[in-house]
């Protein structure tokens, strides 16, 4: 064979990989764009359903009344109104250290019913 001919056929044997190598990263990008859109889908479901808890927090919130104290501890801890008045129903057992002497006086103000 001439070397022209063997020069010519490598060239040739080249573009074929390069152009099949084009298509193959094409198909890939392709495919992740269809992945991801299914995942963008899936993350506007979970937002709207998130959206939805949040509004029925809003909703029981608006029910729900505090008194003075339950008031100021809400504020103080940067607590919603269910959030305040769950804790002041909850029944709860603190076991500890040092630390858990501490924080006593502060368990006990936000959860009435601690031992």
């Amino acid at each position: 064979m001439p070397k022209h001919s063997l020069k010519k056929h490598s060239v040739n044997r080249s573009l074929l990989l390069s152009l099949g190598a084009i298509i193959v990263v094409g198909l890939l990008m392709v495919t992740v764009g269809k992945v991801s859109q299914g995942n963008n889908s899936h993350s506007t479901a979970t937002r709207s359903a998130k959206q939805i808890k949040k509004a029925k927090i809003a909703k029981l919130n608006a029910k729900i009344h505090l008194t003075k104290r339950e008031k100021k501890i809400a504020s103080h801890y940067k607590l919603t109104k269910l959030e305040t008045r769950t804790a002041s129903k909850t029944y709860i057992t603190a076991i500890g250290d040092s630390v858990m002497i501490d924080v006593k006086p502060d368990v006990k103000e936000s959860f009435t019913t601690a031992l």
